[in-house]
């Protein structure tokens, strides 16, 4: 593989990428191992961020979808208030 097939900058830390030290994993060049790990650790640990929302998101759903007349009541109570304003001022 010569110097022209592979990018001059690592993908993790931005360092240089030397002959002897260069490190290709899941599609990309790294500095060396270290810089790998940490690069993975990172993805691992947005993964699982990313999951524990959409948990949570679900989780909400569901106790929206279990008690479906407990946000109905706001919502009433929001519209009535501007048709009692109309009724009002239309009947003066």
């Amino acid at each position: 593989m010569g110097v022209g097939d592979r990018p001059a900058n690592c993908a993790e830390t931005g360092k240089r990428l030397r002959r002897k030290s260069w490190y290709y994993r899941d599609g990309q060049y790294y500095y060396n191992k270290r810089a790998w790990q940490a690069a993975a650790a990172k993805k691992a640990e947005e993964r699982t961020a990313q999951e524990q929302a959409q948990q949570t998101e679900a989780a909400e759903a569901k106790k929206r979808d279990a008690n479906p007349g407990a946000g109905d009541a706001d919502a009433e109570a929001k519209t009535a208030a501007p048709n009692a304003k109309e009724a009002e001022g239309g009947s003066s």
